[in-house]
C-alpha cells in the first residue's frame, strides 16, 4: 500500500510493506522503519523476514532499519523467537541498524544495556546502536549520512509506521 503523507510541509511517499495492527514496517528509498507494539511472535518475525528479503533484493546491504520498540513489547522472548529475531539482520544484513526501546525506568534501562551488550558482543558496534528516543535515533542515523532521508523524511515515515500500528488497524499488508 502506497501512501502519500503530508507533515510539517514534508510530502513523503511510503509504503506500508506488513501492518498486523501490533507490528508495521514501512519503507521509503533505503529506509526502513518497524514499529513494535505487542510482543512479537514467530508469525510476524515470518512476515518480517519475507518483507525485509525483498527490500534487500531492492537495496542490497545499502538500507537503514530503524525499529521502534514500545514498552508494552518489552517482554522476554522465547527462544525460538529470539533466535530467529537474531537471524534475520544476520542473514539480511543492512549498512546501519538502530533500535529504539522506548519508555522510562529500571526495565526500559535494563533492556537497552542487554542490546548495548549484544552489539559489543556481535562485533557490529558501528553498524547497531540503541537508543531511548526516536528523536535521538533519528539525529544519529541522519548524522552518518547512510539514509537517502532528511531529518523530517524520517521522522515522517516512524509517524506513518505509528499510525500503521493503530488499534483500529485490522487488516494485514502482508506479501508472501
Amino acid at each position: 500500500m502506497h501512501l502519500r503523507t503530508r507533515r510539517d510541509s514534508i510530502i513523503l511517499e511510503s509504503m506500508i510493506r506488513f501492518s498486523d495492527g501490533s507490528v508495521t514496517l514501512a519503507s521509503h528509498r533505503n529506509a526502513s522503519v518497524t514499529v513494535i507494539r505487542d510482543p512479537i511472535t514467530m508469525d510476524q518475525l515470518r512476515s518480517l523476514r519475507r518483507v525485509v528479503a525483498e527490500l534487500q533484493k531492492e537495496h542490497g546491504t545499502d538500507r537503514v532499519s530503524l525499529a521502534v520498540v514500545e514498552p508494552a513489547a518489552m517482554a522476554m522472548p522465547s527462544d525460538e523467537v529470539r533466535a530467529e529475531a537474531t537471524a534475520i539482520p544476520r542473514d539480511l544484513p543492512t549498512v546501519l541498524d538502530a533500535t529504539v526501546l522506548e519508555g522510562q525506568g529500571f526495565r526500559a534501562a535494563a533492556v537497552r544495556a542487554v542490546m548495548h551488550g549484544i552489539t559489543l558482543v556481535t562485533g557490529r558496534r558501528s553498524s547497531r546502536r540503541t537508543f531511548a528516543t526516536v528523536e535521538e535515533a533519528v539525529e544519529s542515523i541522519v548524522a552518518t549520512g547512510r539514509v537517502l532521508l532528511t531529518r523530517a523524511q524520517l521522522l515522517a515515515l516512524v509517524a506513518e509506521a505509528r499510525s500503521g500500528t493503530a488499534p483500529h488497524m485490522s487488516s494485514a499488508h502482508d506479501q508472501p
